[in-house]
């Protein structure tokens, strides 16, 4: 049977690490990860001339080239600025940032990296609404086990169901 091997990474800030950016890069991978705002990011938002900067009607968009100390390459740093409502006449805009090597645009790759969750946390809120797994019945660990695999299985069954046609 052959390996599968995902084509993309997609991570929050939790995956903003170089041994994962060097993985991505060695296996062929595409990423989008979440990046922290450390000192040198900091530096490298600083570094990023007014023109650069790409407005749109809730934030701006600029990018540039970085890297950590343990990548062996540089990836892109894409930075998206905004303010929030308790901001607005303050000149301190919050910063987040998606480090990145994929060669799609700007606006493509922000698109890939807010889908990072997309399906699995809506089946989570689906399993959660649609068949009363707000909460585990009691106190018992078997119990709730026993609970939650009877609420798991009518709703596999039930999307299973949905999408073949009778």
């Amino acid at each position: 049977m052959a390996e599968y091997r995902d084509a993309q990474a997609r991570h929050s800030r939790h995956g903003y690490q170089a041994d994962i950016v060097n993985d991505c890069e060695d296996t062929g991978k595409t990423f989008a990860i979440g990046g922290r705002l450390d000192a040198p990011t900091q530096q490298a938002i600083a570094g990023i001339p007014a023109t650069a900067w790409k407005t749109y009607a809730d934030c701006a968009v600029a990018e540039t080239l970085h890297s950590m100390n343990e990548t062996r390459k540089a990836f892109r740093l894409i930075v998206v600025k905004y303010r929030r409502q308790a901001e607005l006449f303050a000149d301190a805009p919050k910063y987040h940032v998606i480090v990145s090597n994929r060669v799609a645009s700007t606006a493509d790759t922000l698109i890939c990296y807010r889908q990072r969750g997309e399906t699995s946390e809506n089946g989570i809120k689906e399993l959660k609404i649609g068949f009363g797994m707000e909460r585990m019945p009691c106190g018992q660990f078997a119990a709730n086990a026993a609970f939650f695999s009877a609420s798991a299985s009518s709703s596999t069954t039930c999307s299973c169901c949905s999408s073949t046609p009778l």
